[in-house]
């Protein structure tokens, strides 16, 4: 019988919230929910959640493709959960896939990357999901593409990188260092004099309350794709930088006042 399974999540970006991580998951088959955890006190996301699956199938089809998947720098590790234990917390069984050490998922290392097959297999998927065809991005402005698909713009790891004008930095300042007042705007007139050699900046954004993270507009594409080259693997402060492009609707719902700049 194929009946429901539910899946564990963990290693999920701070900023990436459920309705923009769902349709991931509903790519491969239809859910009763997906939700991830916050702390009981903070209230702040906690990196990880559970996902459960209407079939057992489709919920194995998400596993074997997921498991690994590079959101915003961060490799995400998909489990199943284990149904036969009745007390305490859920334990998550790890994935067996030959030829791959799966415990080189954990938070703060590489991870596994997913295979050329796999990459196409997702891009159909999301691509179904969203009326378009695989290999390509979905016109800016149309009717619910953001709101069917929005996570497929944040998924780095395609056969193809989407034309965005948007940058995301990350590893760019460690906020327990810094005791200067207004030291962000600092950073942020650094960021921008160095990144304007890339194409034009139209709007910066130093989020203090992170491990790190800048956000940029430029005024075109082919300037945050050159910001994006020349950054991603760089040093800086004894850091090593992320950078990858973000989508249009993650950026403005972040940034509204970028609207206008």
């Amino acid at each position: 019988m194929d009946g429901p399974m539910r899946l564990y999540i963990s290693n999920i970006p701070a900023q990436v919230a459920e309705d923009e991580l769902t349709p991931i998951f509903t790519a491969f088959g239809e859910l009763d929910y997906l939700e991830i955890r916050k702390d009981d006190v903070t209230k702040e996301p906690t990196g990880f959640g559970y996902v459960q699956f209407q079939k057992g199938s489709e919920a194995r089809g998400a596993l074997q493709q997921l498991n690994g998947l590079r959101l915003l720098g961060q490799n995400i590790k998909v489990s199943q959960v284990d149904a036969n234990r009745t007390t305490g917390f859920p334990v998550a069984e790890p994935l067996q896939i030959p030829g791959i050490n799966t415990e080189q998922l954990d938070e703060g290392t590489a991870g596994v990357r997913l295979t050329a097959q796999s990459r196409q297999i997702l891009m159909q998927r999301l691509s179904q999901s969203s009326g378009f065809p695989a290999g390509t991005v979905p016109p800016q402005g149309v009717p619910g593409v953001s709101a069917s698909n929005p996570m497929a713009a944040l998924v780095t790891q395609m056969p193809q990188q989407m034309a965005s004008q948007f940058v995301q930095l990350q590893n760019m300042f460690d906020p327990s260092s810094e005791s200067e007042a207004d030291w962000e705007l600092d950073i942020q007139e650094d960021v921008e004099e160095e990144c304007s050699k890339f194409g034009k900046v139209l709007h910066v954004h130093v989020d203090k309350n992170t491990e790190g993270h800048v956000f940029m507009k430029f005024d075109t594409p082919a300037g945050a794709q050159t910001a994006v080259s020349a950054l991603n693997g760089r040093w800086f402060a004894q850091k090593q930088i992320i950078a990858g492009v973000i989508s249009k609707d993650l950026y403005e719902k972040r940034f509204p006042e970028s609207k206008s700049s």
